[in-house]
């Protein structure tokens, strides 16, 4: 089935175009670009039911803190740094060694299929700092947030015939196939967004999610992040759903559940709601 490109600055859905498509019975291209719209309004739907999201995002929070010992923190996989303001000024002009904290719950695995996500940060007792300095947004923690850092390896390589420039949106990859386009890969420590696969040709979206666009060697595997098997079910369905709506008169419509109270849907998120904390986008 051919897909037409992905609309640039939209990336982080959940399924494929061609999986939405195959659920809603639609092989026509002719409004590819409305139908992408309609999967990335699913994928927001999810994560807004869910309190939290899904894809990877490198970034910096602020965080209030009003316990010495612990600082309580949205889904997180990986911790950069914590930097703190300890004067209140503010500067977050100290940054707290790796040794001076605990991620919490202990061997919680994040980046295992199955694994735990870290909830919190724990002041080490027996750190050279085993308090935090309280206060309106005295800690700032830089790292990889969502749910569970995990990547596949898709099968293939970078086959550019030389090196993936910094900037090149076109990556050639030996087995096509292999990728589709609303699949974001994993090259090394970037995220891409993959708009549009034609052959072995990828047309992506460089950096996406806080990641910075690097040079890439020929020949590397690309890897293909993975969300939760029922996550990417929900977000078909919620997706072919509400693009049939636009096929049923208005009267009818009201009594067509394509949200995500739907039974089905509700089914497959709820294990995955949360208790919002903190930001999740």
């Amino acid at each position: 089935m051919a897909i037409g490109s992905a609309p640039l600055g939209l990336f982080n859905t959940y399924a494929t175009l061609a999986a939405v498509k195959e659920r809603a019975a639609i092989t026509s291209t002719l409004l590819d670009s409305e139908m992408w719209m309609t999967l990335h309004l699913a994928s927001r739907l999810v994560d807004r039911s869910c309190n939290r999201h899904f894809f990877i995002l490198l970034a910096s929070r602020a965080f209030d803190v009003n316990n010495i010992h612990r600082i309580s923190v949205p889904d997180l996989t990986v911790v950069t740094a914590i930097r703190e303001d300890r004067d209140g000024d503010p500067v977050y002009e100290a940054t707290r060694d790796s040794t001076d904290y605990l991620l919490w719950p202990a061997n919680a695995k994040p980046e295992s299929v199955n694994g735990a996500l870290y909830n919190a940060i724990l002041a080490d007792p027996q750190g050279v700092r085993p308090d935090f300095p309280t206060g309106l947004r005295r800690v700032q923690i830089t790292g990889e947030w969502g749910f569970r850092k995990v990547s596949r390896d898709s099968g293939t390589t970078l086959n550019q015939g030389g090196p993936l420039s910094a900037g090149v949106t076109a990556a050639i990859v030996a087995d096509g196939t292999a990728i589709a386009a609303g699949h974001t890969l994993l090259l090394e420590s970037e995220q891409m967004y993959v708009r549009e696969v034609v052959a072995n040709v990828a047309t992506v979206e460089r950096g996406v999610n806080g990641t910075a666009e690097v040079t890439h060697v020929d020949g590397i595997t690309v890897s293909v992040c993975q969300y939760p098997a029922p996550i990417i079910e929900a977000t078909t369905l919620i997706a072919a759903r509400l693009w049939k709506r636009k096929d049923v008169p208005l009267a009818d419509g009201l009594n067509v559940d394509s949200s995500t109270s739907d039974s089905d849907i509700s089914t497959l998120l709820d294990p995955y709601k949360k208790i919002p904390l903190g930001v999740v986008a």
